[in-house]
């Protein structure tokens, strides 16, 4: 395994694997085993890296390195096949659907750039904060129409676009229609959960609960242009991320790790990367609002993961060839 071409910092990582911060553990983990990251994205990313090479200084690299070869460009790594060709997928054509969800709550730069140009987002605050954005999206979205809703969702996508077009802001992740159905009609933490996209509420404000208005994008392959297997650097510092077993067919893209404390479907969930694209509107498919948490805890969801996947890919072949199960308890 290619690893991250450097053996202080696979010292490192194996110190964070065998600790006790669980944050650390797992993204120990997830790079000492992270098999879809290739040797010429490795060599990259170890330009970032300190001659010290220091544990706070190898994590530091890491967000810089997502931070300028994967968030801001218009060119990410990922999607160069002389980086990251091993990862890039043409299993899937141009008709097949695609659902995406989108959390509006993590649009404050978007909506806060739109305000003086769309006049729905007239009254965004000029200073957001969690609970500020929750009552805005409450006051624009509660108990309207399915036509007025609509629109709304519209204009965000519009904004989205112009945003997009001022600076990059990679990457899109996706996964298959197909896969996801069963899903469409569970509540919007069930969404995020499944997805591998991890939310803690904090405290009520004044008593008032803070919520979380997510929207299902649906679109096709085509649309999306190429989609690539993700891997951790794709993923940035996110220990909810898991990567692909060794071997694994490439046209399944990664798994994510599903959140929820019920027991999931037999079926993992495939995922996948594309670059940014223009949402058009008949792209929306359904909203939702929560006030639930989407997570669990961490280190019991990476193990049932863990275990899911070798029973997923049993006889072809056994994950804990690949990854111990005592990485994961």
């Amino acid at each position: 395994m290619p690893r991250l071409n450097c053996a202080d910092c696979d010292r490192y990582l194996v110190d964070w694997q065998n600790g006790g911060d669980q944050a650390l553990r797992a993204m120990g983990v997830n790079l000492l085993y992270d098999d879809r990251i290739s040797a010429q994205r490795s060599a990259i990313f170890h330009k970032y890296v300190t001659p010290s090479c220091l544990p706070e200084a190898l994590q530091r690299a890491f967000k810089k390195y997502h931070e300028e070869r994967v968030r801001r460009r218009r060119d990410p790594d990922f999607i160069l096949a002389y980086l990251n060709g091993n990862n890039l997928v043409t299993a899937y054509r141009r008709p097949t659907p695609l659902i995406r969800v989108l959390v509006l709550n993590g649009l404050g730069d978007v909506f806060q750039a739109a305000r003086q140009r769309n006049q729905i987002f007239e009254y965004f605050p000029t200073k957001p904060t969690e609970d500020k954005i929750s009552a805005w999206l409450d006051e624009e979205l509660l108990g309207q129409n399915d036509a007025k809703t609509r629109q709304f969702v519209a204009a965000v996508l519009g904004e989205m676009d112009a945003e997009r077009k001022k600076r990059a802001f990679q990457p899109v992740w996706t996964t298959l229609w197909d896969h996801f159905v069963t899903l469409e009609k569970e509540p919007p933490e069930r969404w995020m959960e499944a997805l591998g996209i991890s939310w803690e509420p904090p405290e009520p404000i004044a008593g008032k609960p803070v919520a979380r208005w997510v929207v299902l994008l649906r679109y096709t392959a085509g649309e999306a242009g190429t989609l690539v297997r993700p891997t951790q650097f794709d993923a940035g510092w996110y220990a909810a991320h898991f990567p692909s077993p060794e071997g694994a067919d490439i046209s399944l893209g990664g798994h994510p790790v599903d959140l929820g404390k019920a027991v999931p479907p037999a079926g993992l969930l495939p995922e996948f990367l594309h670059l940014e694209i223009t949402h058009k509107p008949d792209h929306y498919y359904r909203i939702g609002r929560t006030e639930n948490p989407a997570r669990s805890g961490l280190p019991l969801r990476r193990h049932l993961h863990h275990q899911r996947l070798r029973e997923a890919y049993l006889p072809k072949m056994d994950v804990y060839d690949w990854m111990p199960s005592l990485c994961t308890e």
